[in-house]
């Protein structure tokens, strides 16, 4: 990930009026007094496949992972009054404030992101905290900045190619749909002329 898109992410994250704390995971909340103010975010980046494009550009499949936790003391079990329980509820409102926010944000470097994941991992009574794994196609140009004004879409070799066998009967297709000039010709068994 780079500067423009993690800030225009958080950008868009900070116009939830309810969080107090927002930041790259560090595993603030792995320790025994987190370092944080909550309600807070934290923005950490999974395991995501790199695909070269052309020259020095990379096409990044970017997995983000967004932890929200929350400090409560209110109970939601099903005798609690409807008042309190209300209540206790209140902090589910953010994250569907958060969700609806970053579902179908696109930026400068990247595509629509969606979420893909979604699961909470409470550890301990008075801190919940949920996480969701959202995805989106990073365009970075290799010079650092990560700033590309006209990204190219990621299309799926599988998509344009078919199966293997027909790789090389399709290689003038993928290269004209790409503005790609080739100097040689496919023969009809798939032989290639120089």
């Amino acid at each position: 990930m780079d500067k423009t898109t993690f800030k225009e992410i958080t950008a868009k994250i900070l116009e939830v009026p309810a969080l107090r704390w927002v930041d790259f995971d560090l595993g603030q909340l792995e320790q025994e007094a987190p370092p944080v103010s909550y309600p807070c975010l934290l923005v950490g980046l999974g395991q995501s496949p790199v695909f070269q494009q052309l020259g020095s550009v990379e096409q990044v499949q970017l997995s983000i992972t967004v932890r929200v936790a929350f400090r409560l003391f209110e109970r939601t079990h099903s005798v609690n009054s409807d008042t309190y329980r209300d209540q206790a509820l209140l902090h589910l409102d953010t994250l569907a404030d958060i969700h609806a926010r970053l579902n179908g944000l696109g930026g400068t470097n990247f595509t629509t992101i969606v979420r893909v994941g979604y699961w909470s991992n409470e550890k301990r009574a008075d801190i919940r905290v949920y996480s969701a794994t959202y995805e989106t196609l990073l365009t970075d140009d290799g010079g650092g900045s990560g700033d590309v004004a006209n990204p190219p879409q990621y299309v799926p070799w599988a998509s344009i190619m078919g199966t293997a066998p027909d790789l090389c009967k399709k290689i003038g297709m993928f290269a004209s749909l790409h503005g790609i000039e080739i100097d040689w010709e496919i023969e009809g068994d798939g032989g290639v002329v120089g």
